[in-house]
């Protein structure tokens, strides 16, 4: 499941066989009650297979919040995406995404959950005129309990301006009452470099105030 930056849903774009992709990417977030928090985000993935891929993501945080501070790697994630159709005219492209975000880093100091969760994510796709439209819906279950166990669904666009130039926007919606859009561009240096920039907004309290991502993807 190619990181698709700076879209929180994933496409149906896996690793090639045989090849890597690799994203580096900085998130700033601006929450309601003051609390700032910057995570730069290293992702690689391997194309293990002609219809699926390996993923590793490795987070680090700094979380910053009057008059607390707090900095370091948090928990890490590893997943796979499974092609289980391909696009056609009549049906859309279907895959299949397996993940795991390991309980790594100490939950004390705002850094890590403390659990570990399993996600089992279906991410559909279909162009349309053009437009690639994408739609996410996933469900994220804690080994803390049913309380912390999450459902969403992401529902995004990708649209073309010109070969170098792609715009996109998506809506976020999660079960424990996260309602989110964002806009944004990504400007495609080569065939193989990539560089994108997002502008996020949430409605609810628990949502940030706003979130500003940006990054590079490079595949190899």
């Amino acid at each position: 499941m190619l990181e698709n930056r700076p879209l929180n849903a994933s496409d149906n774009s896996i690793a090639a066989k045989g090849k890597y992709y690799f994203c580096f990417g900085f998130n700033y977030y601006s929450y309601k009650d003051s609390t700032k928090e910057l995570d730069p985000v290293a992702v690689f993935e391997y194309g293990a297979g002609d219809n699926f891929d390996f993923e590793i993501s490795l987070p680090y945080i700094g979380l910053y919040s009057s008059p607390a501070i707090a900095q370091g790697l948090s928990d890490v994630t590893i997943g796979s995406s499974i092609i289980l159709c391909k696009e056609s005219d009549a049906l859309p492209a279907i895959n299949l995404g397996l993940i795991a975000k390991l309980a790594s880093a100490d939950p004390n100091n705002g850094l890590g959950s403390g659990t570990t969760d399993y996600n089992m994510e279906w991410m559909l796709g279909k162009k349309i005129n053009d437009v690639n439209y994408i739609i996410n819906v996933g469900y994220i279950l804690s080994n803390g309990g049913v309380s912390l166990s999450t459902g969403y669904f992401n529902a995004a666009f990708k649209r073309p301006v010109n070969d170098k130039f792609d715009v996109v926007g998506e809506f976020n919606y999660t079960t424990n009452k996260l309602y989110e859009i964002l806009g944004g561009f990504i400007y495609k240096y080569s065939d193989t470099l990539a560089f994108d920039f997002g502008l996020n907004t949430g409605f609810t309290e628990n949502s940030p105030a706003y979130k500003i991502t940006s990054g590079l993807s490079y595949n190899f």
